[in-house]
């Protein structure tokens, strides 16, 4: 990692403490033990901050999953089962808006509701075309977990 990788994960992760604080990653070591749930970060690849986002929860022992081919396919192939196989994990990630909203919907069936969100503004590109969407940063967690 430059020196400009650095100073712009710590400018990201600055912007979007609320959410860092609420996935509950700081707890977590490098082994990915600790006195919290399981984190897991999840990015969308077309997007450089989605993807810095997640890199450096990973630096903090969050456990990284891309949403390739897509948020559906994370779900059923990774996501829902590790859910099931801790029940106290916790998602967070840097997202457009639509993707949010499906995996929040998808979460709800294994306990999990949004605990926090922050919106955040990024430019991409997929496929050679640029565009321009609105991410947005938020954790899902169970319900307990969120009182």
């Amino acid at each position: 990692m430059n020196r400009r990788q650095l100073l712009l994960r710590g400018a990201l992760l600055a912007a979007l403490a609320p959410v860092v604080r609420a996935s509950g990653v700081e707890s977590v070591d490098a082994a990915g033990e600790g006195s919290s749930a399981p984190v897991l970060a999840v990015h969308d690849p077309a997007y450089r901050r989605s993807r810095e986002f997640a890199a450096a929860l990973q630096e903090r022992g969050a456990r990284v999953i891309a949403l390739e081919p897509d948020v559906l396919a994370a779900w059923h192939q990774v996501l829902r089962a590790a859910c099931a196989q801790s029940p106290a994990a916790r998602i967070t990630g840097l997202t457009t808006r639509s993707d949010f909203m499906v995996l929040s919907s998808l979460a709800r069936s294994a306990g999990l509701s949004p605990l926090a969100t922050r919106d955040a503004d990024a430019s991409g590109e997929l496929g050679g075309v640029r565009r321009r969407a609105t991410l947005i940063a938020w954790v899902l967690a169970t319900r307990n977990q969120a009182a």
